[in-house]
């Protein structure tokens, strides 16, 4: 593990040490987490283990269970309820960011698909990752509504988890999805709200699909996703 700045707050920097390890799944779902050992590896005092650990609890990356606190196993229930709260208000964003988007950042969103389909192409999953999550992030802060950011970053870094499982655990294609980015970007360009929005919905219930399906073909392969 990376080696504390002692310029920086400790527990910050345990913090992003650990939800780097859990995103990136170099600590995968289902792991089982020691205050303890992280201390050592780490080089700090307990103290502020225990604190980014409660940081971490909050994010919901890590779960609290009868033998400890483990990283959150991304269970059918919990998959299908971050999916339905990204439908709900990440479609609803999308809508509202027809209203103020400019031509700059229509091409920040079209650059992020070119830099897709090249990372896709060089195997760069972890690349992938940043790509995808960097148009949704540049939709849904279009919005212009602060009270509905609030609630989209409240399960980012859920979200993050979940994106991480599809591209850089099970290597997902560049299609159908980019296509739909592109249906998104030139929807957003018309200002069609009622579209932008509908297409945004069709398209992270295409994620859930595609998600879903990744799963059931790790299990039936005897890889559980850890």
């Amino acid at each position: 593990m990376k080696k504390i700045d002692k310029k920086v707050a400790y527990h910050l920097q345990v913090y992003n040490i650990l939800k780097h390890q859990i995103i990136s799944g170099a600590l995968a779902s289902g792991d089982k987490i020691s205050e303890n050992k992280i201390a050592q590896e780490i080089g700090v005092s307990r103290s502020p283990v225990r604190e980014a650990l409660r940081m971490l609890k909050q994010d919901e990356l890590l779960l609290s269970t009868d033998s400890g606190l483990i990283v959150n196993p991304l269970d059918s229930s919990t998959l299908r309820e971050i999916y339905q709260c990204r439908i709900a208000l990440e479609s609803f964003a999308a809508g509202l960011a027809a209203q103020n988007i400019t031509e700059k950042q229509l091409s920040i969103l079209e650059e992020s698909v070119l830099r897709s389909r090249s990372y896709h192409k060089s195997g760069q999953y972890d690349k992938v990752l940043e790509a995808n999550s960097s148009f949704h992030s540049t939709i849904n802060n279009l919005c212009g509504n602060h009270s509905l950011i609030k609630m989209i970053d409240k399960y980012s870094s859920l979200v993050d988890l979940t994106k991480s499982q599809i591209f850089t655990k099970y290597k997902r294609g560049e299609e159908p999805y980019l296509t739909e980015h592109e249906e998104i970007i030139e929807a957003l360009r018309n200002r069609d709200c009622v579209l932008v929005e509908a297409l945004m919905r069709k398209h992270i219930n295409g994620d859930y699909s595609i998600h879903v399906s990744l799963l059931n073909q790790a299990a039936s392969s005897g890889d559980s996703g850890n």
